[in-house]
């Protein structure tokens, strides 16, 4: 098999996982953000003056184990996009497509979300990596499993 051939085919399998990490990511993210908004709901509804022990130790309970999930989907994705920007370069240096795009002027690998030229930051437009929306997968029940601490030292 011809080595470019084979770095190709490569790249879309590490692309395709990538994807599929996102799909996976986001299905657990969704399934999660119904829990605890299930859990918050019934506290307001069957608790609304007092503090129930129940629902603030199934609130810890449920964010750690989202708070799980979601830093090792963030892990994942990190390797996914490690090994695309990898055989990307591969990819380049073999076509040589390096010395079209010296030091890396002009190409840029799919994922490549952190350096891509002429996009501008705007109102409606922004990205930063310490609350990206995959550090939102850990950061987001983190922050919940505090909440709901703080609720029970309250309670």
């Amino acid at each position: 098999m011809d080595e470019l051939l084979f770095l190709d085919k490569d790249y879309e399998r590490k692309i395709g996982f990538l994807v599929q990490q996102f799909s996976r990511m986001w299905t657990r993210f969704n399934i999660f953000v119904t829990l605890e908004s299930s859990l918050a709901g019934g506290k307001f509804i069957f608790d609304p003056r007092g503090h129930h022990l129940g629902f603030a130790i199934l609130g810890i309970v449920l964010s750690f184990i989202w708070y799980v999930f979601g830093a090792n989907d963030k892990y994942l994705v990190e390797v996914y996009r490690k090994a695309v920007e990898e055989a990307g370069r591969k990819i380049t240096s073999l076509a040589a497509l390096d010395r079209s795009y010296p030091q890396g002027n002009g190409y840029h690998y799919v994922g490549n979300v952190y350096q891509y030229p002429g996009i501008k930051s705007g109102l409606f437009s922004w990205r930063f990596e310490w609350c990206s929306i995959t550090h939102l997968a850990a950061l987001l029940p983190f922050t919940l499993m505090i909440a709901w601490m703080i609720y029970l030292v309250a309670a």
